[in-house]
């Protein structure tokens, strides 16, 4: 017996096959996929018209520790912004490259209508002079502004192989707190510090000694420079530095050199 096809549609007629049942169910298959997705989209479109009524508009912004009025205006300015506005990341994020003093500014969002923002500035830890200046360096290594003449500074350091600029780097954390251990180091025995320098390319840290009290109290006024060892204990060398000060203070003229370990050269 021969197979039942079905009866092609005639051109021009009005005859339409039967739906079959893998018709459907690839259909329902079909809406099935595409379900996620158009719940995505009306969460998307739902949080989009929410964020717009007027009960999350900003009616408050507090701004604390800073110090630039410019800052505070345009914080002060989003008053009136949506709470969730991408405009309050990017004014953030702009003063932040902005002003090389602002270390940190932070917003935080307080539902429904409030915002807090909170600054702190970079600290001078040394300065950093070089041909084109004297510069305020922060614990970091980062260059934030121009000491003024009438700024005083404990630790100056001389650095003549290359020019600042501010918003830059002139040394990382290790070698800003290798100076501040030997400023400190030098002070803790009574050596008088001129100021300090970098030696060459390697930051070896070196230091204008301007006088010195021995260990039986005589009070000695001279010259003497000093060069360390960045990779060897800092404390150690300053020791050994004294040591040497104390038994031959008197004869020393020039630059002492204490680089190599187990070994002090001086003239």
């Amino acid at each position: 017996m021969p197979k039942l096809r079905r009866t092609p549609k005639v051109f021009a007629s009005s005859y339409r096959p039967p739906t079959t049942s893998s018709s459907r169910s690839a259909a329902r298959v079909s809406l099935s996929a595409w379900r996620p997705i158009f719940v995505v989209v009306a969460i998307v479109a739902g949080f989009g018209l929410l964020t717009r009524l007027p009960i999350f508009q900003l009616k408050s912004v507090s701004v604390e520790g800073v110090n630039n009025p410019e800052t505070v205006t345009e914080l002060k300015s989003l008053v009136g912004s949506s709470i969730f506005s991408g405009q309050i990341s990017r004014t953030v994020e702009r003063w932040l490259a902005t002003d090389p003093a602002l270390n940190a500014l932070s917003c935080r969002r307080g539902i429904p209508d409030t915002l807090q923002c909170q600054a702190s500035y970079r600290s001078g830890a040394l300065v950093w002079k070089q041909s084109n200046g004297e510069f305020w360096v922060d614990i970091n290594g980062r260059v934030f502004s121009a000491r003024q003449p009438e700024q005083p500074a404990a630790i100056v350091v001389e650095d003549a192989l290359a020019t600042a600029t501010i918003g830059g780097d002139v040394a990382s954390t290790e070698i800003v707190e290798l100076f501040l251990r030997l400023e400190k180091a030098l002070t803790d025995r009574l050596i008088v510090v001129n100021r300090f320098y970098v030696v060459d390319a390697v930051y070896q840290p070196g230091v204008v000694i301007g006088g010195f009290t021995t260990s039986d109290g005589r009070q000695i006024q001279k010259e003497v420079r000093a060069v360390f060892a960045a990779t060897e204990s800092i404390e150690a060398q300053v020791r050994t530095l004294k040591q040497l000060l104390d038994n031959n203070g008197d004869q020393i003229a020039g630059q002492i050199d204490l680089r190599v370990p187990g070994y002090v050269y001086y003239r």
